[in-house]
C-alpha cells in the first residue's frame, strides 16, 4: 500500500493501482484507478488487515 499525491490510500498490485473506496464493517473495497476514466471494472476487497478475500484483477487496459 502507498499514498497518492494528495494523500489518499493506494493499493499497488500487478502493476496496476487501486483506488481505495470506501467498505462495510472489517472490508474494504479498491477499485482500479482507471475506472472513472476507461471503465476498467478490476476491484479488490481486503480485509482491515489487508487480507485478500476478492480479487477481480482483470483489466481492460
Amino acid at each position: 500500500m502507498t499514498t497518492s499525491q494528495k494523500g489518499r490510500q493506494l493499493l499497488l498490485v500487478s502493476g496496476y493501482r487501486f483506488n481505495r473506496q470506501g467498505g462495510r464493517s472489517n472490508k474494504v473495497y479498491w477499485k482500479c484507478s482507471t475506472h472513472a476514466q476507461r471503465g476498467c471494472r478490476a476491484v479488490i476487497h481486503t480485509l482491515e488487515d489487508m487480507t485478500v478475500v476478492k480479487c477481480m484483477n482483470v483489466h481492460n487496459h
